[in-house]
């Protein structure tokens, strides 16, 4: 276990989408019972060295790339609670960014992009129902920025959804928006 703090480093929506994602993700919290959260790709999670400076690590990234319009495959789900409803997308249209991401800060986080729309607990038909009911297949996101986020001084861990903080937000300002992998 690493002294430092964990570190979550997302890909975030563009304001347009960001507000319509939020208010799925907002309908399905207040029906299931369930956190409300941010819309995002986890792109890497890893522990902060001490002293690192994160102002500089994601800067670095996020002058390399710019926005990206991703699409979003059949809408996904699972028994995990942080899996249990979701978006899947394209692995190799985000895996540069992850690698430079995971190059700045070494860590062993299992890279599978999605966001999330529902972090609950249900049984598999119920699951089933709400992939087909929350279809966004080939819908077109863009992302914009990147945040990296924490858990808050005192929140017990990252099962503490309301415990999450965003310590810093960066525009992607890159020119490459990674053409050659978006198809």
């Amino acid at each position: 276990m690493s002294p430092h703090p964990p570190l979550s480093l997302w890909l975030v929506p563009a304001p347009a989408d960001h507000a319509w994602l939020q208010a799925r993700i907002d309908a399905l919290a207040a029906r299931h019972g369930a956190p409300r959260f941010e819309p995002h790709i986890t792109l890497h999670v890893a522990p902060t060295p001490a002293g690192a400076d994160l102002g500089a690590l994601l800067q670095a990234a996020t002058t390399l790339y710019g926005p990206l319009s991703l699409e979003a495959l059949p809408t996904g789900h699972g028994p995990d609670r942080f899996k249990c409803l979701f978006l899947p997308f394209a692995a190799a249209a985000l895996r540069p960014l992850h690698q430079a991401l995971q190059a700045a800060l070494p860590g062993d986080y299992a890279f599978a992009p999605h966001l999330s729309l529902l972090y609950q607990t249900l049984d598999a038909p119920s699951r089933a129902s709400l992939a087909r009911a929350e279809s966004c297949a080939g819908r077109m996101i863009r992302f914009d920025h990147l945040a990296a986020v924490r858990p808050r001084p005192g929140a017990a861990d990252w099962a503490d959804v309301a415990g999450w903080q965003v310590v810093l937000r960066q525009p992607l300002t890159g020119t490459d928006p990674r053409p050659d992998v978006l198809e």
